[in-house]
């Protein structure tokens, strides 16, 4: 559709068709996220009980076919690639370990099953050659995983690749613990990673000092 705006009549349709198009997303948006909604609280919640049982299937569970790779371009400059993000697929591990289980019912209990997870896939990570590898990796981590010792062997299979691996943290795996949280980036920066504040909405935006994160060189972390 063209529109010339500078003429009031064309203007009065634009801004009906654009006003239509902002009103059809929004109801697209409420009904995925209903959706979304609905299946998370499907089955059983996880609870203490249940949660010994499926974090030892985790750790005898295949891995390495329920990693997907989702890519992060940068919007301007023509859509360059930034990096893959990998990531174990929650519906493959409720299907397999879980079946009948909600494992989103409790965060805290999640994020216990999630340094399982971060253990395999670092264990699968052992096996790349990261000095073979074209486009930086991105791997969404906990933090007491980065201090654990199957990091540190991930460290030594990485070498001085380190450029090419960017370590993600949710914001509130971050401030849970942020002494933790300053130690694990004090090593990663002094090693060459880069890191990842994941989990950042418009509205936390406001309380990030936006001149310093400008100001900051490439090394240092990136905000999505």
């Amino acid at each position: 559709s063209w529109f010339d705006l500078s003429n009031a009549e064309d203007f009065a349709d634009f801004f009906s068709f654009a006003t239509a198009g902002a009103v059809e997303t929004e109801q697209q948006l409420k009904k995925i996220e209903l959706l979304r909604g609905q299946e998370e609280q499907q089955g059983e919640p996880l609870r203490a009980e249940n949660l010994a049982d499926i974090n030892r299937k985790l750790a005898g569970m295949r891995v390495a076919d329920t990693i997907k790779r989702q890519a992060c371009l940068q919007v301007t400059g023509g859509g360059s690639l930034v990096f893959y993000e990998l990531l174990i697929s929650m519906n493959d591990v409720r299907d397999r370990v879980a079946t009948g289980i909600n494992l989103f019912a409790s965060p805290w209990l999640l994020q216990y099953l999630t340094e399982t997870l971060d253990q395999r896939l670092l264990a699968v990570l052992l096996e790349k050659k990261f000095d073979e590898l074209c486009d930086p990796l991105s791997i969404n981590l906990n933090i007491s995983t980065v201090l654990s010792q199957d990091f540190q062997n991930l460290d030594q299979a990485v070498d001085d690749n380190t450029d090419k691996v960017i370590v993600e943290f949710q914001i509130n795996d971050i401030f849970a613990d942020l002494k933790s949280y300053a130690y694990a980036r004090v090593f990663l920066k002094e090693r060459g990673y880069r890191i990842v504040a994941d989990g950042l909405n418009p509205l936390s935006l406001q309380y990030f000092d936006k001149s310093f994160v400008l100001k900051a060189p490439s090394h240092m972390e990136y905000c999505v």
